[in-house]
């Protein structure tokens, strides 16, 4: 709390909340960095793959003109930080956060909002060492894309195939 110049209640809630997450462990010595396994990634993405794919079928049925247009404005700026390739990756990893963000909050079902953004969120890291290959920065984008005319044609089951492709 010294170096940071905060109180140790900010301190006390960041631990908690890094323990919540399983990402720290108290123990007698104090906290003990666990991070992320192999495994924890794999069982990560078998969730995300499964959810996100009846998130993107809510979200088809759902999605009104306004909600459409928000992401394609993502997506046209993707398109634009994907085709300057160069110190790009942390918009790129922003935008496609925030395409995933909407595709959840658009299903209209905040309980897989809630199950899907922590589990986005803890994968950054390796999203990010994704996102700069250019190769992967443009398939991704061309994914998104895919996805974004699913849901604008209203078409569920391409949708969530394409979620679970893409995924």
């Amino acid at each position: 709390s010294e170096t940071l110049g905060v109180s140790r209640t900010p301190i006390r809630e960041a631990l908690r909340k890094l323990e919540h997450e399983h990402l720290i462990e108290e123990t007698s010595k104090g906290a003990l960095v666990l991070g992320i396994t192999e495994q924890d990634i794999e069982d990560i993405y078998e969730i995300r793959l499964n959810l996100e794919g009846v998130a993107a079928h809510r979200a088809a049925e759902r999605i009104t003109d306004d909600e459409l247009a928000k992401m394609r404005e993502i997506l046209d700026l993707q398109k634009f930080y994907v085709s300057r390739q160069e110190n790009s990756a942390d918009k790129i990893k922003d935008l496609d956060s925030s395409f995933h963000e909407m595709l959840y909050m658009f299903s209209g079902s905040k309980i897989l909002a809630e199950v899907l953004l922590p589990l986005h969120k803890k994968l950054i890291k390796y999203r990010k060492a994704s996102v700069t290959s250019h190769n992967r920065a443009q398939r991704s984008e061309d994914e998104h894309e895919k996805i974004y005319e699913a849901l604008a044609k209203r078409d569920a089951k391409a949708a969530r195939e394409l979620t679970i492709a893409h995924v």
